[in-house]
């Protein structure tokens, strides 16, 4: 089992360091993403500090990432793509 399927089994939450070392970010982008509202699975805990839930993190990333480890963004139409030679189709 990879570290990815393990965030549904873990009984701990985990800190914005623990965080930001599973994401490959660093804790102050973390802390930015909280604030931006852009992560979910957080709260506040006394001495205003924050914790996750590592399954609720796991739910976070397949919804950004669809899944597949890859940020969502638009999807791209083979009909709008240039030709072979890199020149527009209807040129």
């Amino acid at each position: 089992m990879n570290p990815y399927d393990k965030l549904e089994h873990e009984h701990r939450s985990w800190s914005v360091e623990e965080v930001a070392d599973f994401l490959g970010y660093c804790p102050r982008y973390v802390r930015r993403l909280i604030r931006q509202g852009k992560i979910d699975g957080w709260w506040r805990v006394e001495g205003g500090d924050y914790r996750f839930c590592p399954a609720k993190l796991k739910v976070w990333m397949e919804k950004r990432f669809n899944g597949n480890g890859k940020p969502s963004g638009p999807k791209v139409d083979s009909h709008n793509k240039a030709g072979k030679d890199g020149e527009d189709e209807a040129a």
